[in-house]
This record gives C-alpha cells, sequence and structure tokens, in this order.
C-alpha cells in the first residue's frame, strides 16, 4: 500500500510536521472502532481522545482533522479486522463512521484494504457497501516487475531473520503454487520463513515449503517444490496437468 501510495504523484503522505493529503493505517487486529478512530486522530497530531467519548463521537474528531489538514484520502489496510465480529464491536456503527468520512463538502476518499471477509462485513450495511467500488489485485505473472519485486521481498525478509534461501527461484516457486495470489503467495511464505525459524534452522529447505503446501492442500499428488531444477519441475508439473 506504501508502494502504491508514493506511485501517484496527486497524493503525498501525511503527517503533522510535513503536511501532505493522504493518510494510511493500519488495523490491528484488537481494534475496534473507536481505537482505529484514535489512532488516525493521533496521526493527524491530535492528542488522547477523552475516555468517555464513544465511537461517534471520535470519529467526529477524526473527520475535523482530516478536514482541518486537508487529507483528502485515507486509506485503511486491514480493515476486515474492523468489522470482525465479537464482544465490544460494533460493526453497524464502524460501517456508518466510515459512510460519514465519505459525506459532505469536505469529504475525504477512503480505501478500505483487506481480505474476502472484508467485502463480506461491507454488505451488513448496504448503503455503506454501495458507496464502495471493489477491486482485487491481480495476479502476478511470471517474469513481471511485480515477481521480480516479491523476489526481492523474501529475499530481504529472509535476510533479515538470518536465513538462507534454498535457491535463487525458490520465489518463483511459491508464486507458481498460490497461481500468483499476492496475498496467498505472502502468506506462504511467511509460513515458510516461520517453520524454519521455529526449527532453529538458518536455512531455509523445499522440504519446509513441501510441508506448508501439503498441510494446507493434504489432497495434493503434485507440488512444485519437489527436488530438481525448477525449470523442470514445472515443466513436468504442466505438463501434467498442474491444477491448484
Amino acid at each position: 500500500m506504501k508502494r502504491a501510495l508514493k506511485s501517484q504523484t496527486a497524493f503525498r503522505s501525511a503527517s503533522p510536521e510535513a503536511g501532505g493529503n493522504a493518510l494510511l493505517v493500519t488495523v490491528p487486529p484488537e481494534a475496534t472502532s473507536k481505537s482505529l478512530a484514535e489512532e488516525v486522530a493521533r496521526q493527524t497530531g491530535y492528542g488522547a481522545i477523552a475516555a468517555r467519548a464513544n465511537g461517534y463521537q471520535a470519529w467526529g474528531i477524526v473527520r475535523h482533522r482530516l478536514r482541518l489538514l486537508g487529507i483528502r484520502l485515507l486509506i485503511i489496510d486491514e480493515a476486515h479486522h474492523l468489522l470482525r465480529p465479537g464482544p465490544g464491536r460494533d460493526i453497524l456503527g464502524a460501517l456508518q463512521s466510515l459512510k460519514h468520512l465519505l459525506q459532505g463538502e469536505d469529504s475525504t476518499a477512503v480505501i478500505l484494504a483487506g481480505v474476502d471477509k472484508l467485502k463480506q462485513g461491507l454488505l451488513q450495511d448496504p448503503e455503506t457497501a454501495r458507496r464502495f467500488k471493489p477491486f482485487e489485485l491481480m495476479r502476478i505473472t511470471e517474469g513481471s516487475q511485480d515477481a521480480r519485486r516479491f523476489a526481492r521481498s523474501m529475499q530481504i525478509c529472509a535476510h533479515e531473520l538470518g536465513l538462507i534461501l534454498p535457491e535463487a527461484n525458490f520465489a518463483e516457486r511459491v508464486l507458481f503454487a498460490e497461481n500468483g495470489d499476492a496475498g496467498l503467495s505472502f502468506r506462504f511464505a511467511k509460513q515458510v520463513l516461520k517453520r524454519t525459524v521455529e526449527a532453529g534452522r538458518d536455512r531455509i529447505t523445499l522440504e519446509d515449503a513441501r510441508w506448508v503446501f501439503n498441510d494446507q492442500r493434504p489432497e495434493a499428488t503434485m507440488t512444485p517444490f519437489a527436488e530438481g531444477d525448477w525449470d523442470m519441475v514445472q515443466a513436468g508439473l504442466i505438463k501434467a496437468g498442474w491444477s491448484n
């Protein structure tokens, strides 16, 4: 999301010191509507919101701050956490607060990013849902710039954890395994890294990836993480009618 924001010349990342007209916030799993409003307000330089204030009042402060600072775009990443059911969670209230951001002369454009559960959560309030146009990430194609970025991201993550990748084409295997789905590919890579760290090893193996793959798909009879040259493994999978 940060990279996408930087690529848009019409928007500049906002901060109390440097100005800017776009703000990106990430929703933690435990967030409520009010706690998210408090975080957005904090990032605009606002002090603590009174404990006695409710979610509606907190979002009222947010709307005022966004308009005061000229922030015209609010990106909420991992937004599906906000619409998660549970004690103390006001899903309809959260949806109403998002809708109010879009209303009025000095309204703020809102981008919600998250997994499929986000769409289902929005549908709980059709009036709010119709204000958001759904988009899905394009699949990462083999040899593309995004594929190279994914490979670079994997390399950096492994390096930060003190891990060594099993081969130069490992990221290609991951993308192939997940049919180029960006979210699933990052999740798969994270699980492989986690397994290696928890095992106390400093080198990722194809066996680690096979274990994760088979754990997710116990019925699978083929795997992109078979030993051997990747080009040959890939060709064999395609010839055999690979389907994931």
